[in-house]
């Protein structure tokens, strides 16, 4: 008869040091820049979140943003003066997915 016994051993964890919980969230990359649908002007500093996942974008309007993997990411995007707007990506293992978000400015039109 044999008796195996694991006291104490990180096994099956052994490159995780996550204390044996979940396995690391798998992520994937989704850049691009975020811009006026009026004008083509870069927008600095908009918000953009996937999840628990948040990026700001630079000066230029550029962002990269790194969310959980899958088929249909939300991808909520805001900034000061614009509406708010929804984009969804398909985010893979591996690669870096484009995402170019224009934005509607925020105003009052007078005839």
């Amino acid at each position: 008869m044999f008796l195996f016994v694991l006291a104490g051993c990180d096994w099956f964890d052994s490159d995780n040091d996550n204390g044996g919980g979940a396995p690391p969230a798998v992520t994937g990359t989704v850049s691009g820049k975020v811009i006026s649908a009026a004008d083509g002007t870069a927008i600095p500093d908009a918000s953009l979140r996937a999840g628990s996942t948040t990026a700001t974008s630079a000066a230029d309007g550029t962002y990269t943003l790194t969310p959980d993997i899958g088929e249909r990411v939300v991808i909520q995007v805001e900034a000061a003066g614009f509406a708010e707007t929804v984009q969804i990506a398909r985010v893979t293992t591996g690669q870096t997915t484009s995402l170019d978000v224009q934005l509607l400015r925020i105003g009052v039109i007078g005839c």
